[in-house]
């Protein structure tokens, strides 16, 4: 499975990150206790990269 999405370096794009990862995550059937700690990870990493970079 491949997937892609470009955002951009912008607060607002952090929903389309979360909608992104939650699509994923079921598309991908995975538990939710896992897919839950799945999107908080991706959401640090962009948030760190929004903010700081």
């Amino acid at each position: 499975m491949k997937r892609e999405l470009i955002f951009k370096n912008e607060e607002q794009e952090l929903m389309r990150v979360a909608e992104f990862m939650e699509s994923v995550c079921d598309e991908l059937q995975l538990d939710m206790h896992l897919a839950m700690k799945l999107q908080l990870a991706m959401e640090e990493m962009v948030t760190n990269v929004i903010f700081y970079a």
